[in-house]
């Protein structure tokens, strides 16, 4: 598993038992001899679940991105923002999803309508992310 943002990459040729992406078409998930794929991924939750039972599974929001399934079971997430579940605040991501929505109501333009629109649909995502 590869798990990578333009600055930071979280997991660099990690071998795992099960990845879960929020995937356009619909939440996935990945395990080893998966069909190769492309999938575009929606703000939410990557969950990945390790070999070893015992540990924990870590989970991260992304805000968007794209998962390659390559044939030989490996996954390539490229995400343009990524944090772990437990540095989210879910305060401000209320406060961050009121300020949208207000903007969505106030919209004056396609383009305005439309950075709203984003913003909601990223804060709801996050704010279901640390529930």
């Amino acid at each position: 598993l590869d798990l990578v943002t333009p600055d930071k990459a979280f997991f660099n040729n990690a071998h795992v038992k099960t990845v879960t992406l929020p995937a356009v078409s619909g939440d996935m998930g990945v395990l080893a001899r998966h069909v190769p794929t492309v999938a575009e991924l929606k703000p939410g939750l990557v969950t990945v679940y390790p070999v070893e039972a015992e540990e924990k599974a870590q989970k991260f929001f992304v805000s968007g991105g794209f998962a390659m399934v390559h044939a030989d079971s490996t996954c390539s997430i490229h995400a343009a923002e990524c944090v772990p579940v437990d540095q989210l605040d879910a305060d401000l991501a209320k406060q961050g999803l009121a300020k949208f929505e207000q903007q969505q109501k106030d919209a004056q333009t396609d383009e305005d309508r439309a950075i709203a629109s984003i913003g909601v649909q990223v804060f709801t995502a996050m704010i279901h992310a640390t529930q």
